[in-house]
């Protein structure tokens, strides 16, 4: 079988492998749904993923765009009108792009390890510092992004990834290496759940 599978298709097994990594390393249910084409424009996700009634997240899942790929990788097209509904709509903290990197239906047990996920939040700030919000649309490639795993975001160990540039004091706290303060744009450490 020699295709390249639709959206829906990635939706299925990222799904999928996303209940069973709560069930298996949480042992906790998580009750994903999805919401029509015309909710979609209006609220901006593909799928949304209930943990309990207070926590819930979305994921807005793109192809990898097949006329673009290239010897260096996937890439993916976002919609700059989609991206600005989800920060406009107050949801960017609890919305990830899932930019798949893969496209045979013979990879599905591999689907969540060959996914790659970005925030909508760390997403429109790349584009905001890039310039890039007044285009249709942009092309994300996995080379050029700060791209990460399913685990780097839902993984209750404590992750420092969001700090761009920090040292580990003796006391556990973190700070900015003075020799990269000169106008840089950095983040701050928050211990994931």
């Amino acid at each position: 079988m020699d295709y390249f599978p639709p959206e829906k298709y990635y939706e299925a097994c990222v799904t999928y492998h996303i209940v069973r990594y709560y069930e298996e390393n949480f042992d906790e249910r998580i009750f994903p749904f999805s919401i029509s084409q015309i909710q979609e424009k209006r609220e901006g996700y593909d799928f949304g993923y209930l943990k309990n009634p207070e926590q819930v997240f979305y994921i807005q899942y793109k192809r990898p765009d097949f006329s673009g790929l290239s010897y260096d990788g996937y890439v993916w097209r976002v919609d700059i009108e989609q991206l600005e509904t989800i920060i406009r709509r107050h949801i960017g903290h609890c919305t990830y792009y899932a930019f798949p990197g893969f496209c045979h239906i013979s990879e599905w047990y591999q689907g969540l390890e060959k996914t790659w996920f970005l925030s909508a939040d760390d997403l429109f700030t790349q584009l905001r510092l890039r310039k890039k919000l007044v285009q249709k649309s942009v092309v994300v490639r996995a080379k050029n992004w700060r791209l990460k795993s399913f685990e780097a975001y839902f993984s209750r160990k404590p992750s420092y990834d969001n700090v761009m540039v920090c040292e580990s004091c003796p006391d556990g706290s973190l700070q900015a290496m003075p020799e990269f303060m000169d106008g840089a744009f950095w983040g701050y450490a928050v211990q994931k759940r």
